[in-house]
């Protein structure tokens, strides 16, 4: 819980640097369950994006990610910007009388159509529990 507070911390201490460059997002994600995503983009420079994200996931018990990803701009085609991604996921589970906290590494790519819809694909490999490896896809729209 720690190092989640933390990280959210470290991205509000950064969107109150660069305001400006500020966009918001929901969306919708899917790693195993259907989830909701409250998201903000923060521009770093040009090509270089923070994308902090907060997800709640519609399961069996009560299911939180936090993610502290960045994105890089790779190439434009065709009006379609395509960006790599990368940062760690902290996913938090509770219910049937147990929790746990696992740390994932996030790894992906995707795109914004009409600099306003997002569609992103993520692998996510386990870090502290176990080996684990899943997909996920987020998609959603920045206001």
């Amino acid at each position: 819980m720690y190092k989640q507070l933390l990280t959210l911390g470290f991205f509000v201490f950064i969107s109150n640097m660069a305001i400006a460059q500020v966009q918001f997002g929901a969306g919708a994600t899917l790693i195993n369950d259907f989830g909701v995503q409250g998201r903000a983009k923060i521009g770093i420079n040009e090509k270089i994006n923070a994308l902090p994200a907060l997800s709640y996931f519609f399961s069996d018990g009560t299911v939180i990610a936090i993610d502290a990803v960045g994105s890089y701009d790779i190439t434009e085609v065709e009006d379609f910007p395509i960006y790599a991604t990368g940062g760690l996921t902290f996913l938090r589970f509770s219910g049937f009388g147990s929790s746990f906290t696992t740390t994932a590494l996030n790894l992906g790519g995707g795109t914004i159509i009409n600099s306003r819809i997002y569609a992103e694909l993520r692998l996510l490999l386990a870090l502290n529990n176990g080996s684990g490896t899943d997909l996920g896809l987020n998609v959603g729209y920045y206001f």
